[in-house]
């Protein structure tokens, strides 16, 4: 399944340290203007490193290359500093429905 995900996703984002992944991101869209920062992941060694800012840089680059005109994301509460203080991220109204 992982495999069809990627194919039909606009860029996925991959770093590593020798042979370790230490971080990814997946960069989908909707063949327009709309891209979507999915499952963004940075190895707790890394992550108060430049890696977790790189990887936000690096997606919101792809996707402006593409054309897109924003990029979303969605994050866990304790996130909220990460994305909105310094990366650029503004809270906008969205609609969520949980299906568990």
């Amino acid at each position: 399944m992982t495999g069809s995900v990627l194919a039909h996703s606009l860029v996925y984002l991959c770093a590593y340290d020798g042979g370790w992944l230490i971080r990814f991101a997946n960069v989908a869209w909707d063949g327009r203007v709309h891209a979507f920062l999915l499952d963004p992941r940075v190895h707790p060694d890394w992550r108060h490193s430049e890696s977790a800012p790189k990887l936000v840089a690096l997606a919101a680059e792809a996707a402006k290359a593409a054309g897109c005109t924003v990029l979303h994301v969605d994050f866990r509460d304790d996130l909220a500093p990460f994305y909105f203080d310094s990366r650029s991220f503004k809270p906008t109204l969205a609609g969520l429905i949980h299906l568990t």
